[in-house]
């Protein structure tokens, strides 16, 4: 795990009960370090900032950033009149305390969970209100990939299992959207033979796959007699449609299982490390942080909760790319620009266009425990995201 920042953490502790996330001294100096990583790279680079934005440019900057649009007549007046100088990170204490921060996150969280209204087969309303609800409660990102892998029941007791039941029948498209989500990796490629272009090979695929192989969705014996009754002779075409709109949104939405934890390779499997049709059992990508199994000898339905294993295994601090690929996207969220890009193309090649600073992020966001509310604010306080925009320029150098 990485170290904890000594004069931060010393600085939380002052601050008594109050929380490293809510402590402004500690949003404060958090800031202030970016500020120097960012500093120091502009030096070493030889580049030079343009300067600050003047408040107009950081006003609308600010709202249409945290909130997705750009302020009211009122509300700009109210802000430019503001003599206080300390009105910019009250103006983003406000904003990201506001309904159209939620909302405006939840654009982003629905995008990249792929999240709809309606699935193949039935309402995605469940989804969206765990979403939303999440964010409201302002759940920790970990807690979030947490209960979405691991999850299972009901949608409408547990509408984290729309991230399954959005693929269903796809689990290895799944896995694959995982990897690429959570982990910045794309591995598709290696379902069908070893990566040209990476370390991945097939075997990794199909062992990561065997985490979530074999889950279904469920039925309830409701939803079995109404699928029976629908299609009797001397039913209504309304009727048959309440019954199917009934079904598909509360009766069909769910998981009932946990996953096999195996796998069978593919008929066609041509390498050396195992044969064709070959039952394999669950194994993490060895590249990130202390790997874990799912033995093919139990003989249980659900050997081990493979995906509850995967889950722990996935949100682990010790799993260094799961907080560096979510910390480049938060980056990117507020800054424009990743550290690193493609978001979601990491690969053992890639570099961080700041290494300092992207290490000091990852560390950061384990420090606040993945509260991505407390992280942003952090980010929209620096100076960096002050600078004007397209606020850098190679200095002359005849």
């Amino acid at each position: 795990m990485l170290s904890c920042n000594s004069s931060l953490a010393q600085l939380a502790k002052r601050s008594g009960s109050v929380s490293k996330s809510q402590s402004s001294d500690f949003q404060i100096q958090a800031s202030k370090k970016i500020d120097r990583l960012v500093g120091a790279d502009f030096r070493r680079k030889q580049i030079r900032p343009l300067g600050k934005a003047n408040d107009a440019e950081f006003m609308r900057r600010a709202y249409l950033n945290a909130i997705g649009r750009i302020p009211s007549y009122e509300e700009a007046v109210s802000f430019l009149n503001d003599e206080s100088p300390d009105k910019r990170n009250n103006l983003i204490d406000s904003l990201l305390g506001s309904y159209g921060y939620n909302m405006h996150m939840f654009n982003w969280w629905a995008d990249l969970l792929r999240a709809t209204d309606e699935f193949e087969d039935t309402s995605g309303a469940p989804y969206i209100k765990w979403i939303k609800d999440s964010i409201a409660e302002n759940k920790s990102y970990k807690s979030m990939v947490h209960e979405l892998i691991s999850a299972t029941g009901g949608g409408w007791q547990n509408g984290a299992v729309g991230y399954y039941v959005r693929d269903q029948g796809m689990l290895k498209d799944n896995m694959a959207n995982t990897t690429r989500i959570f982990l910045g990796t794309r591995i598709e490629c290696a379902q069908c033979h070893n990566h040209p272009f990476d370390s991945w090979k097939q075997m990794d695929f199909y062992q990561m796959a065997a985490f979530t192989n074999g889950i279904k969705t469920a039925k309830s014996h409701l939803s079995n007699y109404l699928e029976d009754k629908e299609d009797m002779d001397g039913v209504s075409r309304d009727l048959r449609d309440v019954s199917r709109l009934i079904r598909y949104a509360v009766y069909d939405f769910s998981i009932e299982d946990t996953g096999t934890g195996t796998i069978r390779l593919p008929k066609d499997y041509k390498y050396r490390d195992g044969d064709p049709g070959e039952r394999v059992g669950a194994k993490s990508l060895s590249q990130f942080g202390k790997t874990v199994k799912v033995s093919t000898r139990s003989k249980s339905t659900d050997p081990g909760k493979s995906r509850v294993k995967f889950a722990d295994w996935l949100v682990s601090p010790d799993n260094p790319r799961f907080t560096k690929v979510i910390a480049n996207r938060m980056w990117k969220r507020v800054m424009a620009t990743g550290l690193f890009e493609p978001l979601d193309n990491f690969s053992s090649a890639s570099e961080p266009s700041n290494s300092a600073l992207m290490s000091y992020l990852e560390e950061l966001l384990i420090d606040l425990d993945y509260d991505l509310l407390a992280f942003q604010k952090i980010l929209y306080k620096s100076y960096s995201f002050q600078l004007r925009p397209n606020a850098i320029q190679h200095p002359d150098r005849s």
